[in-house]
């Protein structure tokens, strides 16, 4: 409890809320991953960069994924290459990667393209 009241001193102290980064593994989430990028854009936290691994997908996941991204714009939806490793290794390398530390975020959520992110979860 203390610690979620030092965070809030700190944001109240610089009237921002802290930046949140998400991160998001993928491999073939068409299906799913509009309606995942739909819940986050829709956050009631607007402070937030996402930061997405997707491992060679094959289906409309990149195009849906750039599509977003120009949305949002590049300095928000960082976009890189996941390792082609598997689901474990991908999900690494979405915190592991060069784009994902360069973060200045305190706070990080790893989710996938075939979750559901409540408006309130950041």
């Amino acid at each position: 409890m203390r610690y979620m009241q030092e965070i809030s001193e700190n944001s109240a102290a610089t009237d921002q809320e802290p930046q949140v980064a998400i991160l998001l593994a993928t491999f073939n989430g068409e299906r799913y991953i509009q309606e995942q990028l739909d819940s986050i854009a829709r956050q009631t936290h607007r402070h937030w960069t996402l930061h997405v691994s997707d491992d060679g997908s094959t289906d409309a996941t990149p195009d849906i994924l750039a599509r977003f991204q120009k949305q949002h714009g590049a300095e928000k939806v960082f976009l890189h290459n996941g390792p082609r490793n598997g689901f474990a290794q991908n999900f690494f390398h979405s915190s592991a990667t060069p784009m994902s530390r360069r973060t200045s975020s305190p706070f990080a959520i790893k989710t996938t393209s075939g979750s559901r992110t409540s408006s309130r979860k950041l």
